[in-house]
């Protein structure tokens, strides 16, 4: 009997463990990971701040305190790859479109843009998107973007953007400052007006991370900060995104793609690739994926660079048998033009010869005359 009743006391005890509210709340095969996983953060804005002629150098050179606290705040590339032709229209197009200039083909503000930009990809998915543009030529690369203003000097652009901020709230917004490029081109990259010029464009976007400070929403915002030329400077800071890192060398052809990944939009026709080791991984499960991705797009990258390389060796093949071809017809051509002087030369012997022989015969034959003409005058005045 005692035996019977522990039996049903155990029973009776597995029925209520089985049933209670903790075990139907418990999930089975779980580590309890995913509910202690914080909710995610986004970008409440983002700003793409291209400072044209920036190199990185300048910025260990120059009085660059908001640049510099902007790579703080989040990360920046221990090496930059530009693009060539690495001018004004070029580059900016590269940055936007994520692709190299042979393929976008915007080349000059008369040119025309191949590829779409993510800003024309934002607007397709109702993001609001501006351009602020201190050169005043690239309009082309503001089409079907909810905003476009160009201004003849960058502190007069600044005062624009902060207005329009003030107003409206876009969400996507390329400002170009065109300050430095001009007094890189004029002066040099070791000068003193270059080193001011990048010091006066470092206060610019001081002043437009003063203006989103007063505004409650700069720990909200992304902001890339990146030149055009030389060596250009990539820092990012953003919720998603790595902090107080500098990471291995990227391309400014990377920009784009790795932008269009955080907004969950795909960009067609890019050559550049996704920074997945940007990201802040937030797990270590993820942090293998992200570096897996990371390796795969390079290792892909790289395939493509050795078969570009196998085409361009072929080509250079071709060229150099082109070009032994080409040296083998101008022997035979120059063998021919000797073998035609020395015919040339041996017939201008003949008729030297020639003229030679028929001028002594026309001599021996007026000798003979005269001699003749003598004879026979002598022979009739014997008569």
């Amino acid at each position: 009997m005692f035996m019977r009743r522990c039996f049903l006391f155990v029973l009776t005890l597995l029925l209520a463990v089985c049933f209670s509210p903790w075990a139907a709340a418990a999930p089975s095969n779980s580590t309890g990971s995913e509910q202690s996983a914080p909710e995610a953060s986004y970008s409440k804005q983002i700003f793409i701040v291209v400072i044209d002629g920036l190199q990185s150098s300048a910025l260990q050179r120059a009085q660059v305190p908001n640049i510099n606290g902007v790579a703080t705040a989040g990360l920046r590339m221990s090496d930059s790859l530009p693009v060539w032709p690495a001018d004004t229209h070029s580059s900016v197009a590269s940055i936007i479109t994520g692709a190299d200039p042979e393929s976008h083909g915007y080349l000059d503000a008369s040119g025309k843009l191949q590829k779409p930009t993510i800003l024309q990809l934002a607007e397709q998915i109702k993001i609001q998107t501006t351009v602020f543009d201190g050169t005043g030529e690239l309009q082309a690369l503001a089409e079907g973007t909810r905003h476009y203003q160009k201004a003849n000097s960058d502190e007069k652009l600044i005062d624009a953007l902060i207005k329009y901020l003030s107003e409206k709230n876009p969400y996507l917004n390329l400002v170009i400052l065109a300050e430095p490029r001009a007094a890189l081109e004029r002066s040099g990259v070791e000068s003193q007006e270059y080193l001011k010029a990048v010091t006066d464009a470092d206060n610019h976007v001081g002043r437009l991370l003063h203006f989103l400070h007063n505004k409650g929403a700069y720990n909200q915002s992304m902001i890339i900060v990146t030149g055009t030329t030389g060596q250009p400077p990539i820092v990012i800071k953003g919720l998603p995104y790595k902090t107080g890192q500098v990471m291995p060398p990227a391309a400014l052809v990377d920009i784009a793609p790795t932008l269009a990944y955080t907004l969950g939009v795909k960009l067609p026709g890019a050559t550049g690739k996704v920074l997945w080791n940007v990201f802040d991984p937030g797990s270590l499960q993820n942090g293998f994926y992200l570096l897996e991705q990371r390796i795969r797009d390079l290792s892909e990258t790289q395939i493509r660079q050795g078969q570009e390389i196998f085409r361009l060796r072929g080509e250079q093949l071709l060229v150099q048998q082109e070009k032994q071809e080409i040296s083998a017809d101008k022997a035979r051509a120059a063998k021919a033009i000797d073998q035609r002087d020395d015919e040339i030369k041996s017939l201008h012997n003949q008729i030297n010869g020639l003229k030679t022989v028929i001028g002594g015969i026309l001599i021996l034959a007026g000798i003979g005359f005269v001699i003749e003409y003598r004879l026979l005058r002598k022979r009739f005045l014997l008569f």
